[in-house]
């Protein structure tokens, strides 16, 4: 019988786990819920979204209360209780993260909203919302291309 002891890596933020060191230090990069994060798709968008200092910002407009009753989805008995004259919505998210689906799930998840509510309230629909920048982006790079070839 052979036996081997090996190294296991967690991501810091979501506790994923890995096998090596290099692959948990990547993921690290551009967790969704690292604030500090690298978003590979605000690189391709040209844009650049401050998660910490939104959700700084947003956690101001709302309190995360638990309630009594049935718990729903993964154990979560929380909800969001806004804070007078301060609303907050999902559209706030936004349009604060420029369309990059990648920093709304960041600013869902650091804000320890459950996506759950945000599902079920506000209609989020984060693979829908990923076609669509692709979509984006192609159409761009094939104007890009067509101006290049053609000279429009």
């Amino acid at each position: 019988m052979k036996t081997k002891l090996k190294y296991v890596y967690y991501c810091d933020f979501c506790k994923k786990r890995y096998m090596t060191k290099s692959a948990c230090e990547k993921h690290e990069k551009h967790c969704t819920l690292n604030q500090d994060r690298n978003c590979r798709l605000c690189d391709i968008g040209n844009t650049y979204t401050d998660i910490r200092e939104m959700c700084d910002e947003y956690e101001k407009r709302f309190v995360l209360v638990e309630y009594e009753g049935k718990e729903g989805f993964f154990g979560d008995k929380t909800t969001i209780v806004p804070i007078y004259n301060k609303p907050f919505t999902l559209q706030n998210i936004k349009d604060d993260c420029e369309g990059c689906p990648n920093c709304i799930l960041t600013a869902i998840r650091c804000l320890g909203l459950s996506f759950w509510y945000f599902r079920g309230k506000f209609k989020y629909d984060y693979k829908k919302d990923l076609a669509d920048f692709w979509h984006e982006v192609s159409e761009r790079e094939w104007e890009e291309a067509e101006r290049e070839t053609y000279g429009y």
